[in-house]
């Protein structure tokens, strides 16, 4: 299944569940969709972050798609 084809149904999915798009990135290095997810909270993990992580399992696992999840923490970042 094509980069594209993932980014337009997770993007279709985020609206239809009314997740703001400004949370979800997409990047493509060498083959490699990279998916970044920006929290808003300034003490925790915001629950939308876990709706949208929740979306994109739904979306690649009946596909087989490989994927791997990190958390990245930048401090007084924007």
């Amino acid at each position: 299944m094509e980069s594209d084809v993932i980014k337009q149904i997770i993007k279709g999915l985020c609206k239809v569940n009314d997740i703001s798009l400004r949370k979800v990135r997409f990047e493509s290095i060498e083959g490699v969709v990279i998916i970044g997810v920006k929290n808003h909270l300034k003490d925790g993990v915001d629950l939308e972050c876990f709706h949208i992580l929740n979306l994109i399992y739904q979306v690649i696992t009946p596909f087989g798609v490989k994927f791997n999840q990190q958390l990245y923490l930048y401090p007084n970042s924007k």
